[in-house]
Order: C-alpha cells, then sequence, then structure tokens
C-alpha cells in the first residue's frame, strides 16, 4: 500500500479567528497528530491570542508546533495589496510578528486592525526594523478571484521583501473552479520562481463542524443562516484532511515541500523567559555584584554598630539561593521600582 506523502498544515485558523474558525487550538493540534501531520502551524488572523493553548496540547502530542499569523496588508487608503502568513522561523521572528501585530491593532478600533504595507517595507518610522519581517517566513494567499496579473504583482513584490523565505499557497476548497485556482497559482509559480505549498486553509479540525461555522458566519455576517447564502462556506471541506485524500488533490511535492518549510521554523515558546531591564545593573557590574554590594550597603546600615555573624550568615545563605535561581535581576528591578 503506498504511503501518503508526508504534509504539515501552515495555514490553520482556531475559534480564535472570532467567528471564522469553529474549533479550538487543541482540537486542532489533537486532530493533527492523529492523522500524522509533521507539523502544524496556528496562523490566526492578526492574533497569536491561541498559540499558547496549541503548544501545550503539541508538546504533549509529540507535534511540531509552528507560530504564526495571517494578516492583510492594505495601503494607507485601505485598498487591499496582499494577505499573507507569517510563520516565526525564531525568537527574533516571534517579536517581530507580535510587533506588527500590536501595530495594526492599536491604530484601528477594536476587534479589527489595519495593517499597512509600510510595516513591513520598514517604512512606518515607529518599526523600521521590521522591514522585510526579519525572523519570518511569509505565505502568499491567493484571493478566490485572483488572476494571473493580480497574484503575480502580489508574489513580485513578496519575493523581493522575502527573498528566499516567500511561497504561494495552492488554495484546494474542493469547488467547481478549483483548476482555475491551481492553473493561476502554477501560471505565477513559474514566472516568479517561488515554490508552491499545498493547504487546505482549515478552519475547523472535523468536517463536523460545519453546521457550528456555518452559525459562526451568519453572526458574523449579521443574518440567519438561512439567509446568509453565499457567505456560507459553500461544502465541508476546509478541515483537516488525512494525508491519503490530500495526496488524491494536489501534487505530492506541494505536500512535502510544506515539510520543508515547517523544518526552517525552530520557535518554540519554551524559548521565552521574562527579560529583565539591564538599566539596573551600572557598568562593569553583573546582577550578583550589584545584588551584594546593594545588600550589604542596606545591612550596613541597618546595623552601624556592625554585623551580627548570624545575620551575616542569613544574608549569605539568601545570595546563594537567589544566585541558584538566578533571580538577581528581579530583586534590583523590584528595589529601582520602590
Amino acid at each position: 500500500m503506498y504511503e501518503p506523502p508526508p504534509f504539515a498544515e501552515l495555514h490553520c485558523r482556531s475559534n480564535f479567528t472570532f467567528l471564522v474558525g469553529a474549533s479550538q487550538p487543541e482540537e486542532l493540534v489533537q486532530r493533527a497528530a492523529a492523522k500524522l501531520y509533521s507539523a502544524l502551524a496556528l496562523t490566526d488572523e492578526c492574533s497569536v491570542s491561541g498559540v499558547v493553548r496549541a503548544h501545550l496540547a503539541a508538546r504533549e502530542a509529540s507535534l511540531h508546533f509552528i507560530c504564526g499569523s495571517e494578516i492583510l496588508l492594505t495601503s494607507q487608503s485601505g485598498h487591499p495589496h496582499a494577505r499573507l502568513v507569517f510563520l516565526a522561523q525564531n525568537k527574533l521572528g516571534w517579536g517581530n510578528l507580535c510587533e506588527c501585530i500590536t501595530l495594526a491593532r492599536r491604530r484601528a478600533a477594536k476587534g479589527t486592525y489595519s495593517a499597512l504595507v509600510t510595516d513591513v517595507e520598514g517604512k512606518n518610522i515607529q518599526a523600521p526594523h521590521l522591514a522585510g519581517m526579519p525572523g519570518c517566513l511569509a505565505l502568499l494567499l491567493p484571493e478566490p478571484d485572483a488572476t494571473v496579473e493580480s497574484l503575480f504583482a502580489q508574489a513580485m513584490w513578496l519575493k523581493t521583501w522575502f527573498p528566499g523565505r516567500a511561497w504561494i499557497v495552492a488554495p484546494r476548497p474542493l469547488l467547481m473552479d478549483d483548476e482555475l485556482r491551481l492553473w493561476v497559482v502554477e501560471q505565477v509559480a513559474e514566472r516568479t520562481g517561488l515554490r508552491i505549498l499545498a493547504s487546505a486553509s482549515p478552519v475547523m479540525h472535523t468536517s463536523k463542524r460545519k453546521k457550528v461555522q456555518d452559525v459562526l458566519t451568519a453572526v458574523r455576517v449579521g443574518k440567519t443562516v438561512a439567509t446568509a447564502g453565499f457567505a456560507l462556506q459553500a461544502n465541508a471541506e476546509s478541515y483537516l484532511r488525512g494525508r491519503a485524500a490530500l495526496m488524491n488533490q494536489v501534487p505530492g511535492e506541494w505536500m512535502e515541500e510544506t515539510v520543508r518549510v515547517a523544518s526552517l521554523c525552530t520557535f518554540s515558546l519554551e524559548e521565552l523567559k521574562y527579560e529583565y531591564p539591564r538599566e539596573v545593573v551600572p557598568e562593569g557590574e553583573t546582577p550578583a555584584s550589584h545584588l551584594r554590594k546593594l545588600t550589604y550597603e542596606g545591612a550596613k546600615r541597618r546595623y552601624p554598630a556592625g554585623l551580627p555573624d548570624k545575620v551575616g550568615k542569613q544574608i549569605e545563605h539568601e545570595l546563594k539561593i537567589i544566585a541558584q535561581l538566578e533571580y538577581e535581576s528581579y530583586f534590583l528591578t523590584v528595589a529601582d521600582i520602590v
């Protein structure tokens, strides 16, 4: 029996994409693991709110998990420029992705966002370092009505700003115009040299969530399910499909390319820890030496007649424990605040 090609889903939205995703992050991770996916990226729209829950579930399921986000870039006037998925390759990419999301959310009303193409081009004076989103991979999501000309323009822009870090996603919603969609993607990929990635672009972990997804869509558009019409998804195929099913729907090399891209994303939330301000430590000092200095200065003020042996031993005991836990910066920061 032929083994389906390995596959990693790199464009997946959960219920943290409000009124779109119909499954929880944990359900998506568990389904991906059950279907023997090589990796799963959670890419909620302009949000990373669900990544912690997904990360914990993926750690338990021994699944390679990738942090990302889908973001629609627009011009200053609000005209759509390109819909992208950013995947964090490393800690730098994670930081830049979070900063990009923060900028987009802060300049718009609650519940919406405004991500400008100038942000990614480094023309935002608040964050010029976001030019090209260092540490992130970029996947281009074709719009349903994309033409060769429109997608080519987006792909060339992407290739310019993300050299060696850009791909085109091949949508496979299993609709009547699928062949035309894929033809457009193939034409643009051939002309630009960008590689193609397969994706089901799921918004639910199984097709059984279709009714829930319909209700969410109806609420989003302000109609009943019965009157929502074409706003509803035409079928229940936007779920985490099995690799055997995908193998019959897209070329195997498109599936294998997803695994190669996933392997480039090594960032894990396990890398994150609180970073204390460096300003609390004077030049030439370490946190440990400065804490020791301040401690004995304080002890001298409290015991002007001389430090009792019992107190001196207690201070050394406490400093030893603090050093073992590497908590010096915490105590220095609190002292600075006080």
